[in-house]
């Protein structure tokens, strides 16, 4: 996948995500529409702060992101049977490097945003209590593209991000096949993953 689809993907991701810092009580349809109107001023307010200036996107987005996604999980669900093999040291690598990956991958959106209007779909429960949640970008009429992604109670009040699902495509499933991939080319060296994560 090239970094221009790459990151059309991810800035749809990224408009998701900004709907889900929500309260209990903010799955209501007027809630989530309003957190619909303010996803667009979130992803206006980098872009404005930051005048093209990558070092303050990347700073905006890294922002963002530490206030939606649930990054200790998604990085632990991304490592698979490997994270049981990591040191302290590595897992704390490991979540540094995946957090920079989403940061990198916000900032590279931004070049490519087009400003699709984001509309709620709907929300399920899951036997497990997790919410999986679906907004469309662009009009029905369009055939606007569908974003799932899975919401967890973090607390009382807090609903976190711990997977999204993109054209039928789990991140955090993919994530973790990538990196599968890559301890298997390296015989299950750490070390390695590590290194090519940081690239």
């Amino acid at each position: 996948m090239n970094n221009s689809c790459r990151a059309s993907i991810f800035v749809r991701i990224l408009a998701a995500l900004a709907l889900l810092c929500v309260s209990t009580h903010a799955l209501s349809e007027p809630l989530v529409d309003a957190f619909v109107a303010r996803l667009g001023e979130s992803m206006r307010a980098i872009r404005v702060q930051a005048k093209g200036n990558a070092d303050l996107t990347r700073a905006g987005c890294r922002d963002l992101l530490s206030q939606l996604l649930a990054l200790d999980v998604m990085a632990r669900r991304s490592a698979g049977e490997a994270w049981d093999k990591m040191t302290n040291v590595q897992r704390d690598a490991f979540r540094a490097a995946f957090a920079e990956r989403m940061a990198s991958e916000c900032v590279r959106s931004y070049s490519d945003y087009n400003g699709d209007a984001i509309e709620p779909v709907g929300v399920r429960a899951m036997q497990d209590g997790d919410k999986m949640a679906t907004v469309r970008f662009g009009a029905e009429a369009d055939n606007g593209k569908r974003i799932t992604w899975r919401l967890r109670q973090i607390d009382a009040e807090t609903w976190r991000v711990v997977d999204v699902i993109v054209e039928g495509s789990s991140a955090v499933l993919t994530a973790r096949n990538e990196y599968a991939a890559i301890l298997q080319s390296h015989n299950g060296n750490i070390e390695a993953l590590l290194a090519s994560m940081r690239k």
